[in-house]
């Protein structure tokens, strides 16, 4: 019989590991924060940097579609090519998100350091496209993702405030919307990149519109 008290379950070890990582993430991004505002002659590199992630994205995302393909070409049986997708999916996909939330971060910084300039060209949005972009799907660029019940909902730590370490947002996949119980932030797929990004409504329809391409 396992002592708890000396192995606590796979999920609290998890949340625990997240936890630590999210501090450290806010530590680091409040240290890069002061050090853009005093140091203005880095906003290009920054910009620079933003770049090469995207670059770095979609190079791995390309090989991530590759690799499946091959999986599947040289498919010996349905459980072997479960089994090897499943492999290409853990080495692949944990990289993409974790450069689509330093992405997302930098992002973030930047705006509070050096806002938008709003452009004067008429621009026609397709609101009710944007609104299609599933939120389960873009959320783990921006925040952890701590617990899925079902289909239904994810539970998710809040980025709208901090430290959020009783995670407390949940999105709910029917509706493609979002609610933080903590912080009382909550809207739909629109608002939660708006919040996310510090965009205009303009801006966050543009931005989901290019992820639906």
């Amino acid at each position: 019989m396992h002592d708890i008290t000396t192995h606590p379950p796979f999920e609290f070890e998890e949340e625990l590991r997240l936890e630590r990582e999210h501090d450290e993430a806010e530590r680091n991004a409040v240290k890069e924060i002061r050090w853009l505002a005093s140091f203005p002659e880095a906003i290009p590199r920054v910009k620079e940097l933003i770049v090469e992630k995207s670059q770095q994205i979609e190079q791995l995302e390309r090989d991530y579609r590759a690799k499946v393909t091959q999986v599947h070409q040289a498919a010996e049986g349905d459980l072997t090519t479960y089994f090897r997708a499943s492999l290409v999916k853990s080495v692949y996909v944990p990289r993409i998100l974790a450069l689509k939330k330093d992405r997302a971060r930098l992002q973030r910084e930047l705006l509070k350091i050096q806002p938008p300039t709003r452009k004067t060209e008429a621009v026609i949005l397709d609101v009710e496209h944007a609104k299609e972009v599933s939120l389960s799907d873009i959320v783990g660029e921006f925040t952890d993702v701590i617990k899925q019940s079902g289909r239904q909902t994810l539970t998710i730590r809040c980025p709208f405030h901090e430290p959020d370490h009783h995670p407390s947002c949940v999105i709910f996949t029917a509706t493609n919307s979002f609610c933080c119980f903590a912080c009382g932030v909550k809207g739909d797929v629109i608002t939660f990149v708006e919040k996310a990004l510090g965009y205009e409504f303009r801006d966050a329809v543009q931005w989901l519109e290019r992820r639906s391409v």
